[in-house]
């Protein structure tokens, strides 16, 4: 059995804490951001593959404290990095670092880790790893705070939002784990056409397709990092989840709209669906929203508008415009928006019936739900 360290989001530790029980795994504590799981391989790779809301899966090594540098470094030699990287593997070290008497600097908690790392190899081999910082078959993560250092092994590799069926992106884009992750807190209706208006490169409708197809959102992703280990067989249970989903899902009849003004992003959001929206009625259109005729009156309406930040607009205008348009042409839908805040939505005319705070980035932001009457 493994203790996981589970990454994601915040706001969405719920629904990971759902996903982790959904596949058999004990919780063992919920964090900011995270949550610490115990489970076997199957968990490992479940929460990799299944979890839409996952953005990294570690699995702890060793725990320890240590109330100074030599105590630190006696500690982690112990441990066995010969098992974890073979010597012809090129490897990297993350760390965080927090209220830690005995170093303030991850950039030099991380240099201890790779030396120590080099060490035991050295002594149980002769010879040791390369480090390749941007591209590693193996990644080592530790977590210190005050005197308290927990070692973990990255299990993903890259961030899990790289679903790898995406192309380019447009500007101010949501990553796939917010969109996901804001599709199940908006409990997505799939039984409604679902209109997606400034849709981008298409990120919730490229999300809303997989979920549609009942696909694993990571079964378009070609690699793990735990198909570099040799010490579990990751692999062929991935191989076997993989080869269970069914292939001739029944879909539904119900449309998926997507509208920008965007050419660039419209042409990478048809790019992206001609790849995964197969089955799927989707149909992407190059048009201002405002003057769009929408083919149908009721929705379910999900749309990340501009933060003024990046993509700079005025605020009043814009949200004044976007109330009368939705009162005008989809009285009887349910519409979630996320913003930078009500500072903004307030000019719709409309009153939201739940607010959630999310961030998107460093951004903070909110997603909000209108009943349109």
């Amino acid at each position: 059995m493994y203790t996981l360290l589970v990454k994601t989001l915040s706001g969405f530790e719920q629904l990971l804490v759902d996903d982790i029980r959904e596949y058999g795994g004990e919780i063992l504590s919920v964090q900011k951001r995270s949550v610490i799981c115990k489970g076997d391989h199957r968990l490992v790779v479940d929460v990799n593959v299944r979890s839409g809301v996952t953005v990294f899966v570690y699995i702890l090594l060793e725990k320890f404290t240590a109330a100074s540098k030599e105590h630190y470094v006696r500690n982690v030699s112990k441990i066995p990095f010969q098992n974890f990287v073979k010597t012809h593997q090129t490897f990297a070290v993350k760390s965080d670092v927090f209220q830690c008497p005995w170093i303030d600097n991850s950039m030099y908690a991380s240099l201890l880790l790779k030396d120590a790392i080099a060490d035991v190899q050295r002594k149980t081999s002769g010879s040791r790893s390369n480090v390749n910082v941007e591209n590693p078959d193996v990644e080592f993560y530790q977590y210190i705070y005050r005197d308290s250092v927990s070692i973990y092994i990255n299990t993903s590799g890259q961030p899990l939002y790289k679903r790898g069926y995406k192309t380019l992106s447009a500007k101010a884009p949501v990553n796939e784990v917010l969109a996901h992750g804001i599709l199940r807190l908006s409990k997505y209706n799939q039984n409604t056409p679902f209109v997606n208006p400034f849709c981008g490169s298409g990120t919730f409708i490229s999300e809303a397709v997989m979920m549609r197809k009942k696909q694993y959102p990571n079964s378009y992703r070609q690699h793990f990092s735990f198909s570099n280990f040799s010490w579990e067989s990751f692999d062929t249970y991935w191989k076997n989840l993989l080869n269970s989903v069914p292939q001739n899902t029944p879909l539904s009849d119900v449309e998926i709209y997507g509208i920008d003004n965007d050419y660039t992003a419209i042409k990478n959001a048809q790019k992206t669906l001609e790849k995964i929206a197969e089955g799927c009625k989707v149909r992407i259109e190059r048009a201002d929203f405002f003057q769009w005729k929408s083919p149908v009156d009721k929705a379910f309406l999900l749309m990340n508008v501009p933060y003024n930040q990046r993509l700079k607009i005025d605020s009043k205008a814009f949200f004044t415009k976007l109330g009368d348009t939705l009162k005008k042409n989809y009285s009887g839908s349910e519409c979630w928006i996320l913003s930078a805040g009500k500072e903004h939505t307030r000019h719709m005319g409309l009153k939201s019936s739940q607010t959630i705070p999310l961030y998107n980035g460093q951004l903070p932001v909110f997603l909000q739900q209108f009943h349109i009457y």
